[in-house]
Parts: structure tokens; C-alpha cells; sequence
């Protein structure tokens, strides 16, 4: 494997990295209609 194909394998690696990151976990907001609940309220 030369150079080029080197920096081509690393740097599909790394985007579908990201994109595994930002897409791959589920997004709890969206259980709840998109609505962020706090796990507690303590007013103190």
C-alpha cells in the first residue's frame, strides 16, 4: 500500500468515524417530543 492509498484508508476511517459519532447514538431528546427533562428537580 503506498502513500496515497495510506492517507485515503485513514481519512475514510476518520469521516465515517465522525459520522458514526454524531449519527450512530440514539438521540434521547427525541423520546420525549424533543423535550430535554431533567433527570431530578432539587431546589436546593
Amino acid at each position: 500500500m503506498n502513500d496515497f492509498q495510506t492517507i485515503n484508508y485513514s481519512a475514510a476511517l476518520a469521516v465515517l468515524g465522525i459520522i458514526w459519532m454524531f449519527f450512530g447514538f440514539g438521540d434521547d431528546d427525541d423520546e420525549g417530543g424533543g423535550m430535554m427533562i431533567p433527570l431530578r428537580q432539587d431546589a436546593s
